[in-house]
């Protein structure tokens, strides 16, 4: 760079602190911008000419510098023209903005329409279930998940409740190994790998209990035979290896 530009930059409060001499940047290196909002498109025009042989000829493909949803919503449209959504996405987290985004990226991935999905925050437990019972008694609300610890039987009641006049699907989660009442739930699932897929063990439900677990095959494609199945099928194919995403802990 030019010793009068970075005097300039210097001045303007754009740089900190100058190395005197003159270095050179090597090939395949770069400039990490971890606080900085970029502003630039993480799909390059060269990177859509490339993943014609991505698509031929690899396994997966990694996007870096994703910062929003719409940068993964560019890739999958552009692996569903090559006709290469079997491939699975590796998202390079390289700002504290993607970072903060993470939740919504990986969602994003997952092919769901963001434009219908809202993310409730809240600070204190008594207002997280109170927002929840609202989605669950919202006719507009086709489906609602929560990580509440709730412990209060008759709080648990309330939400059944909530579910059932609202006829919405609602779904609480919890980590292996926390312990909460559950007896007003009419049906209880534990999920865990099991050989590469997915094992549901039936806790509680109406009617008998089941000794085995349901094993399910999460890469398998959709049986067009059930509605369910060609719903999914009409859609934009979502990347089979992104759904072996574990989140840690």
């Amino acid at each position: 760079m030019n010793p009068a530009s970075v005097r300039k930059l210097v001045l303007a409060g754009l740089v900190s602190a100058v190395v005197g001499g003159a270095a050179k940047l090597r090939a395949e290196k770069g400039i990490n911008l971890p606080e900085t909002e970029l502003d630039l498109p993480a799909l390059t025009a060269k990177d859509v000419e490339d993943l014609a042989f991505v698509a031929k000829h690899a396994d997966m493909v990694a996007l870096s510098f994703v910062q929003r949803p719409e940068d993964i919503e560019a890739l999958l449209a552009e692996l569903a023209r090559l006709d290469a959504s079997r491939l699975g996405i590796v998202l390079k987290i390289e700002t504290q903005a993607a970072f903060k985004r993470l939740p919504m990226l990986l969602l994003a991935a997952a092919g769901l329409d963001l434009a219908r999905l809202i993310v409730v925050r809240c600070r204190h437990a008594a207002d997280q279930q109170w927002a929840y019972e609202q989605a669950l008694r919202a006719p507009e609300c086709g489906a609602a998940f929560a990580w509440l610890d709730l412990r209060d039987d008759r709080a648990l009641r309330r939400l059944a409740v909530a579910a059932r006049e609202g006829d919405t699907w609602g779904v609480l989660w919890r980590r292996p190994g926390r312990h909460a009442t559950a007896a007003a739930a009419p049906l209880r699932l534990a999920l865990s790998p099991q050989d590469g897929k997915l094992a549901v063990r039936v806790l509680k439900r109406r009617g008998g209990d089941l000794a085995q677990p349901v094993v399910i095959d999460v890469d398998a494609p959709p049986d067009p035979r059930t509605s369910a199945g060609r719903e999914i099928a009409e859609r934009t194919p979502v990347p089979r290896s992104f759904r072996r995403f574990r989140s840690p802990g």
